[in-house]
């Protein structure tokens, strides 16, 4: 990893965040989100020289860096949020999650969203 380049395994008050390239682009992969959806970082107005935004995600529009921490890089978002590289946690450690429930569409509340739906863009014409 070069000083200024984001791509490794950074730490998120303990949860694993990497950013990979894939066919070009930086992606930031968080557990458990596909990556499909997961946020992209580029370049504001597509200048090769400006600062790396993200794009997607809870940090949407925010500058994405890397800074020198005690000779250690560590991940700088927006100026104020900072992640050093990721360790893998020790044997018995304990396991960092948010327990969520199964996802999906409910098919008895499914109708009434759907006819939301249906009038909030009715509503806009």
């Amino acid at each position: 990893m070069r000083p200024s380049d984001p791509v490794g395994r950074w730490s998120a008050s303990g949860m694993l965040v990497e950013i990979v390239r894939r066919a070009g682009d930086l992606v930031v992969l968080f557990a458990d989100l596909p990556e499909e959806l997961a946020p992209r970082l580029c370049h504001a107005d597509a200048d090769p020289s400006a600062p790396l935004t993200m794009r997607g995600g809870p940090y949407d529009g925010l500058t994405v860096t890397t800074v020198d921490r005690d000779g250690v890089p560590h991940l700088l978002i927006g100026g104020t949020v900072t992640m050093p590289p990721w360790e893998e946690p020790a044997a018995g450690s304990a396991v960092h999650a948010i327990p969520v429930w199964p996802t999906g569409p409910d098919p008895d509340a499914e109708p009434a969203y759907s006819a939301l739906l249906a009038e909030a863009r009715d509503a806009g014409r």
